[in-house]
């Protein structure tokens, strides 16, 4: 072989060597290829598996105060004037007529004596040592100290128990209007006035209790006796004094998120919403957090608007 044909041959080695290079990349390129439209069509169908949405309600933010007050009411106490072994003839909270009988006692020398209601209410065989000091009746303001101090002490009588003479065995409760008293920092009693509309949540009931009428009353050091008068029966509240409370004083229209929708984007907090199969953002102002807890109230969405609730495997601009 000539040293003119081993040039040759050695030029076509490399030439096919270099060709080969050349489809390799080629093939490799073609593959990257496929794989990112494989994942341009099979992605959108995964993100669109994961995704979570939720179409917007709309609700009320209820503006609150929470506080811990006394209920008062018009309370009858009846007293044994003989002592004996007690017999009830009524149950608790049974609404009772004028001179209808609620209990028996006994005397030990024999014979029964009648206990009767000398007025139309509720009846409570328990005594607390509150009754009659804590109804507001007219001009009753007391001392900010001694309104803290007011503790009832509990006690009542049971089926067949001895009774004392002069013992108090029960009361008859006037439920027709009823009394949430309070003290209040001049600027919160301020706001019950507000918005209209006044409402009482007991913790005891969980309920929502509109209140009839409200006064207030100045008691210096930037406080005010504050007494609510209601007319729904809550429960059992005719046991019950020193509860806790929230005043609800105004309502706003808003719309609720669940908590984990909420982003935040170049510090300002927001959602992603679904529109026309595209992520976009949109700025919120948070109220609060909704009354049961699930959720903040917000203002700046419409309801019926469809809401991302996974928003961190997602962003601003993606379509589905």
């Amino acid at each position: 072989m000539t040293g003119k044909d081993t040039l040759l041959t050695r030029g076509r080695r490399v030439s096919g060597d270099r060709e080969e290079k050349i489809l390799k990349i080629l093939r490799v390129l073609v593959i990257l290829l496929a794989l990112r439209l494989l994942w341009g069509f099979a992605g959108v169908h995964v993100l669109s598996l994961l995704l979570k949405t939720e179409v917007m309600q709309g609700s009320y933010f209820h503006h609150q105060i929470p506080v811990k007050g006394l209920l008062g009411f018009k309370e009858t106490v009846v007293t044994s004037s003989r002592g004996g072994t007690l017999t009830w003839l009524l149950e608790e909270g049974r609404r009772v007529a004028v001179g209808e009988a609620v209990a028996r006692v006994v005397p030990p020398q024999g014979g029964e004596y009648i206990l009767k209601a000398p007025v139309a209410g509720l009846l409570s065989p328990y005594i607390d040592g509150l009754e009659g000091l804590v109804y507001p009746h007219q001009g009753w303001v007391p001392q900010k100290e001694v309104f803290s101090s007011l503790e009832p002490t509990p006690q009542g009588f049971a089926p067949e128990e001895e009774v004392p003479p002069g013992s108090p065995v029960f009361k008859i409760i006037n439920n027709f209007t009823w009394y949430f008293t309070l003290v209040l920092p001049r600027e919160e009693a301020a706001l019950l006035e507000e918005g209209g509309g006044l409402m009482v949540e007991f913790d005891f009931s969980g309920e929502v209790y509109p209140v009839d009428r409200m006064a207030r009353h100045d008691l210096g050091e930037a406080h005010e006796f504050v007494t609510l008068s209601l007319s729904r029966d809550a429960g059992d509240f005719y046991r019950r004094r020193w509860e806790e409370a929230r005043l609800i004083y105004d309502r706003e229209r808003s719309t609720i998120v669940p908590a984990g929708a909420v982003v935040e984007k170049d510090g300002v907090k927001g959602v992603y919403r679904l529109a026309r199969k595209t992520i976009i953002f949109v700025e919120i102002e948070i109220l609060g957090e909704q009354m049961d807890g699930e959720g903040l109230a917000v203002l700046g969405l419409e309801p019926g608007w469809e809401i991302v609730t996974n928003p961190r495997f997602f962003r601003e601009g993606q379509r589905f």
